[in-house]
């Protein structure tokens, strides 16, 4: 499975209405009754259905379509808006992190699934997700971040940290090296 199918599965989530409608039914009742105390707290009830179900999981679906059509930056920004909408969504975290992940923009790949880790509960499975997911970002980074030194010859490495480090700098490298290839068992009690 291809990471954009990946990411269509799991961000594809369904749109629940009947929520929004029992609470407009609520209102719209309690309007009729001349209870207005009672249709103010169904809107206000309804207006947060609307953010954090209706509006994010609209736009959730537009950030997977977006990237599906190679508009990663635009899903991007749909992706951020779910987060902002509905913090405990996982789902925005997840859209998100992957689509930064697929766009190589690994750091703020990695803050998104951090984020989304501290506000979605330990308790539930997408949890694991996202930190496995953070985990396949940090590995990006440590073989971006060493790829450049596997490139190089031998020659020119030895050229940047030999002759380019100055004198001291190449004693602490040198003895950091040293004390790392020996290790604790080389040292041995010198009395003064």
């Amino acid at each position: 499975m291809t990471a954009l199918e990946s990411l269509r599965h799991q961000c594809l989530k369904e749109l629940k209405v009947q929520p929004l409608q029992d609470l407009w039914k609520g209102a719209k009742d309690s309007f009729d009754s001349h209870h207005y105390l009672d249709a103010v707290q169904d809107l206000t009830a309804a207006v947060d259905e609307i953010e954090q179900n209706v509006l994010a999981v609209t736009l959730l679906k537009r950030a997977v379509a977006y990237s599906c059509q190679g508009n990663f930056e635009a899903g991007i920004k749909d992706a951020y808006k779910v987060m902002k909408l509905a913090p405990s969504l996982f789902e925005g975290y997840f859209c998100a992190g992957s689509l930064l992940h697929l766009t190589g923009d690994y750091r703020n790949a990695q803050a998104v699934y951090t984020e989304g880790i501290s506000a979605v509960s330990g308790q539930c499975s997408e949890y694991e997700q996202l930190i496995r997911a953070k985990r396949a970002v940090e590995d990006h980074i440590r073989e971006a971040n060493t790829a450049l030194f596997k490139k190089l010859p031998y020659e020119l490495l030895a050229h940047i940290f030999g002759d380019l480090l100055s004198f001291n700098d190449q004693l602490h490298y040198s003895w950091r090296g040293r004390i790392r290839y020996l290790g604790a068992t080389s040292w041995t009690p010198v009395l003064l």
